[in-house]
């Protein structure tokens, strides 16, 4: 049984400041709050982070560079761009790197780029939501299907996977929660 907890405006922060989003005035804000001993915010914070820990694709959260974080922000809320030279790849496993490209929070989803060494494995992880992935270049071997450029695969809410890699190497795009975890 959960024991239901008095909600105050703060409480709506921890999420965001675990994950590196607030603005420079409302992280001071919330870490005054944090520093006057609110255990409710210290306990959730506590989970947020644990759980950002585990994240499927989980990388350094990392500010972007002035002139990228500008342009990003002038464009209107219903477009997002990213260059082939933008981002960053971010190691994820011994021969695996991602790049995000975009997250949604009304979908509770995100889009990311995954690379493939080869012979590269990938670890074991499991599906919090939906998750489709597209091969862009080489194959991969997901649960024993293999799947080459232009080969399309979803997977439903609750799978896991314990048997993904890549003998020749390869590029995919994937599209999954961003509740997904390890």
């Amino acid at each position: 049984m959960r024991r239901k907890v008095a909600k105050h405006k703060e409480m709506d922060s921890v999420s965001s400041y675990a994950m590196g989003l607030l603005s420079e005035a409302e992280r001071a804000d919330f870490e005054k709050h944090l520093a006057i001993g609110c255990e409710v915010c210290l306990r959730e914070l506590k989970v947020a982070n644990r759980t950002l820990g585990q994240l499927h694709l989980a990388g350094p959260i990392a500010a972007p560079p002035a002139s990228v974080r500008e342009r990003v922000l002038a464009i209107p809320s219903a477009s997002c761009v990213i260059r082939a030279h933008e981002g960053d790849w971010v190691d994820i496993g011994v021969g695996v790197s991602a790049k995000q490209l975009f997250v949604s929070r009304r979908d509770q989803t995100r889009t990311t780029l995954v690379r493939m060494e080869p012979g590269a494995r990938f670890s074991t992880h499991r599906h919090d939501g939906d998750e489709q992935c597209l091969v862009l270049e080489g194959e991969v071997t997901d649960c024993g299907i293999v799947l080459r450029a232009g080969d399309f695969i979803a997977n439903a809410a609750g799978t896991t996977h314990d048997s993904v890699w890549s003998e020749t190497g390869c590029l995919l795009l994937i599209v999954n929660s961003i509740n997904d975890v390890k």
